[in-house]
């Protein structure tokens, strides 16, 4: 089974490392480098850096449509192309080229949550039971025929636990559906049905909590876009790990009304979120006992800005 590998982040490297254990990756397709740090150095992506690890050829194409690019893919001879978290669409011709065409790994139970940040727009709309979806791509947006499901629970997941999950999932999948080609067996292609929903990227200016939201929405906030999510002390940004719901409190929104070693209890639009692991700048993620230790914030303190 030769097989071009299309991704880029860190979730993608994991199904190639994976993947390439029992199966031939004859080249990785990934985005071009990307400045990072703080030089804003140019570094690869966690794919290609993989794949020049592993002497595997890793192509940074800035088009897909780039004739010199497509003749280069053509002459690996791959059987199948599987795309996971790659970050561009593949055109119509590039999805002909492998026999077996292109595979899609898609994080969420399709045709829901079709697009770029699945796993995030599950968190927010309070979904309990998500997972991933292998499909055989086509031109539209995630909307191939499937190949196969595999759900989970995802309550009171944070995002990395979630793709944690979905590595795994995903790997079974793909061997499920080789083995049964390489046994001469033709797996039927499902049609999706159901209602679609689309969900674009989130940017930064997401990630800052606003205290006049409810504390179970802001806990979902603190789930999807970890380890992200933020609020302000004064001048200084407070990521915020892990947050719990509580009793209602009657201080106004962003207010702490009460501090102890088990959280930094803060009124909300709707209920009292209870901060429980917190990360100042520069320093390692702890739980709030420990953040207290070298901090003066106390009850009546405003937070957000």
């Amino acid at each position: 089974m030769r097989i071009v590998f299309f991704g880029t982040p860190d979730f993608s490297r994991q199904i190639a490392e994976g993947l390439h254990k029992n199966y031939e990756i004859v080249c990785v397709v990934s985005q071009p480098d990307r400045p990072r740090g703080r030089g804003h150095r140019l570094m690869p992506s966690p794919v290609k850096k993989w794949a020049l690890e592993n002497k595997i050829p890793a192509l940074t194409p800035s088009s897909l449509r780039d004739p010199l690019f497509l003749k280069e893919i053509d002459s690996f001879q791959a059987e199948v192309f599987v795309v996971a978290a790659f970050g561009m669409l593949l055109p119509e011709n590039l999805l002909n080229m492998a026999p077996r065409g292109a595979l899609n790994i898609h994080t969420s139970l399709l045709p829901k949550y079709r697009g770029a940040s699945p796993v995030e727009n599950a968190i927010l709309a309070g979904e309990s039971i998500s997972g991933v979806t292998l499909m055989k791509m086509d031109k539209g947006l995630d909307t191939g025929d499937v190949y196969g499901r595999i759900s989970f629970s995802i309550e009171g997941k944070n995002t990395e636990e979630i793709f944690e999950e979905m590595i795994p999932a995903s790997l079974t999948l793909l061997s499920d559906l080789f083995e049964a080609w390489k046994s001469g067996v033709e797996v039927p292609l499902t049609p999706q049905e159901g209602e679609a929903s689309y969900c674009g990227k989130y940017d930064k200016s997401s990630f800052l909590l606003d205290w006049e939201e409810s504390a179970e929405i802001l806990v979902r906030k603190i789930r999807a876009f970890y380890p992200n999510a933020y609020t302000f002390w004064g001048d200084i940004r407070l990521k915020i790990l892990a947050a719990s719901v509580k009793s209602p409190s009657d201080e106004l929104p962003g207010v702490v009304s009460e501090v102890n070693d088990e959280g930094i209890y803060v009124s909300t639009g709707d209920g009292v979120l209870s901060i429980e692991i917190i990360q100042r700048p520069g320093k390692r993620a702890m739980p709030v006992a420990d953040f207290l230790r070298g901090a003066s914030l106390s009850q009546g303190t405003k937070l957000g800005g």
